[in-house]
């Protein structure tokens, strides 16, 4: 099979990844940054594969670790941060002699999310890798990232995928031309949403919610947006704070899609009002841990979108 055939979009990154392994030229740390569901993880599954010249998902490769934050048994949520044991334990699966072929590969799934002694303890690792050493980081930026670790990778940000590119991969898939276009242009540019929407009939009807509800928040008067905030988190709702939490991931998407679009078109006064809001949601975001009201937070956010 082709390498990164199945990959939507991103051309360049592929070719360039193609030319470095031809060139035996590979760095030892990588770092994809990107919008969620643009496509990095599949990428880096293609890379993963054509490395190990399997079809195999990298799960099921002996000389591939996926490092992610592990599970609170007593609470079954995802812990805060991916600890330094995490670490220290990948780092020695790392120096291990291949069992299936030439590389050992770490793939960190969430390295925004690396506490500063993971952090510290993966740095000699990227600074000094033995053999051939991989290591692929994902997160949504290179700011959310220490930059200390970013410092040490090679960078490949990717960018929303154009319509024309998405449209013929899902006629592909066997949806019709209108179809394919309605989806696209839906998805905003990440080709994860764009398939989601083909096979989570659930996923698709809340992303529609989600661009209906932006649609609210950024066009409607004020008396309006406040008297749906205990339509969007019910009182009713057990744990508020979630709700709260997918509701803004879901409004991010969003926004920040908007925002691109608002950009190529110079809308400067949507750009800026856009702007506002996804740093209003940002700064509600960082308080959910501390307990704060999720009906207030959303009037706080109503209220951005009117300054």
């Amino acid at each position: 099979m082709e390498p990164f055939s199945k990959t939507i979009g991103h051309k360049t990154a592929r070719q360039v990844f193609l030319r470095m392994i031809e060139n035996n030229q590979l760095p030892h740390a990588i770092l994809f940054v990107g919008p969620k569901h643009v496509g990095k993880t599949h990428l880096v599954t293609e890379l993963i594969q054509h490395l190990f010249h399997t079809i195999r998902h990298p799960s099921l490769i002996s000389d591939v670790s996926l490092l992610a934050r592990e599970v609170d048994p007593k609470t079954g949520k995802k812990k805060f941060a991916i600890s330094v044991k995490q670490v220290r334990a990948l780092v020695e699966r790392l120096s291990m002699t291949p069992m299936e072929g030439n590389w050992k590969i770490a793939f960190i799934q969430e390295a925004d999310r690396l506490s500063i002694g993971a952090a510290n303890a993966l740095l000699k690792t990227l600074e000094e890798p033995k053999g051939n050493a991989l290591i692929i980081l994902r997160a949504p930026s290179v700011e959310s990232v220490l930059q200390t670790i970013a410092s040490r990778c090679q960078i490949f940000r990717l960018s929303p995928v154009a319509k024309s590119e998405i449209i013929p991969a899902l006629q592909k898939r066997g949806l019709s031309k209108t179809e394919a276009d309605e989806i696209s242009e839906r998805s905003f540019g990440c080709p994860g949403i764009a398939i989601r929407y083909i096979q989570d009939s659930e996923m698709r009807a809340r992303k529609e919610t989600a661009i209906a509800q932006v649609e609210t928040l950024m066009n409607a008067s004020l008396p309006e947006q406040f008297r749906l905030v205990f339509d969007l988190i019910p009182k009713t709702e057990i744990d508020k704070s979630i709700a709260l939490s997918h509701l803004l991931d879901d409004w991010s998407e969003v926004l920040r899609a908007n925002l691109l679009k608002t950009v190529a078109e110079k809308q400067t006064a949507t750009v800026n009002k856009t702007a506002r809001v996804l740093n209003c949601i940002q700064t509600v975001r960082s308080a959910i841990s501390h307990n704060i009201n999720p009906h207030l937070s959303l009037e706080h956010i109503f209220l951005s979108t009117h300054v």
